[in-house]
């Protein structure tokens, strides 16, 4: 992985992320079929989302996840933070509107 590109970092901390949230079902699944999954780790999704951001400070998708990724790691104060920054962002792709007021969204049912 090229550790100065923006999305493949922000790829590394999504994967890291869903793995860990994934439903028990679901990685029982997994288990069954595949014999199991890597190691995966919050704490990792998040280191590779922050890089992301400094790479790419305007990726409106990095900021959800990584204000997903805080919440689910109990840190509501480091999510809202980042949610109030995503939200003032500038709408660059089609994809930006709703991933902003998704993230509108969750800062309203955190605040």
């Amino acid at each position: 992985m090229n550790a100065d590109h923006a999305r493949a970092n922000y790829t590394m901390g999504k994967w890291h992320y869903e793995m860990v949230t994934l439903s028990g079902l679901k990685k029982a699944a997994v288990k069954l079929l595949y014999g199991g999954l890597p190691p995966s780790d919050l704490d990792k999704a998040i280191q590779y989302m922050e890089k992301c951001r400094t790479l790419d400070p305007y990726f409106v998708a990095n900021y959800l996840d990584l204000a997903k990724a805080y919440k689910e790691s109990r840190q509501p104060a480091k999510a809202i933070e980042v949610l109030n920054k995503l939200v003032k962002l500038p709408t660059r792709t089609g994809d930006d509107v709703a991933l902003k007021a998704e993230g509108a969204k969750l800062l309203e049912s955190m605040l």
